[in-house]
């Protein structure tokens, strides 16, 4: 497999969800524009990062944007504004993940799939409920590793 831009295999997601979402989506990518360069196949990281961005639009505030960012160290942060998931909930949301069983009511398919895809190319994929630094909102954070 070929080393693979992050930034700009997800400048084309979000520009592509951009243009069908009723909500806006914001991107903010590294500055200076440096190439992060992963080893992962192009397909999978646009399913898993347009999984996370979908579950946002559904699931957050609808009068907010969703804010989608990469950093040069390949951490990809899916925010959304809106209440809080519960703790209980977000551990065992993580949980079922990590062991696979059936499914958190009211949480799609969308992060199962992101969380295997995660799983398959060695990402960590982790959940936060408030997202960083907020009062409320719900974070998806994916670290990938990057290309030696």
């Amino acid at each position: 497999e070929m080393p693979q831009d992050l930034a700009t295999l997800l400048e084309h997601v979000v520009h592509d969800l951009q243009r069908i979402s009723a909500m806006p989506i914001q991107l903010a990518l590294p500055t200076p524009a440096e190439p992060v360069r992963a080893l992962i196949d192009p397909d999978a990281f646009a399913i898993l990062v347009r999984n996370l961005i979908e579950n946002a639009l559904k699931h957050g505030a609808t009068d907010s944007a969703v804010e989608v960012s990469l950093s040069h160290n390949g951490l990809l942060r899916v925010i959304n504004a809106g209440s809080l998931v519960p703790a209980a909930d977000l551990a065992q949301l993580t949980q079922r993940f990590v062991r696979g069983n059936s499914w958190a009511e009211g949480f799609g398919l969308g992060l199962a799939i992101a969380a295997t895809i995660a799983q398959g190319v060695g990402a960590e994929l982790a959940f936060a409920s408030p997202a960083t630094g907020r009062a409320e909102g719900f974070e998806a954070k994916v670290q990938f590793r990057l290309a030696p």
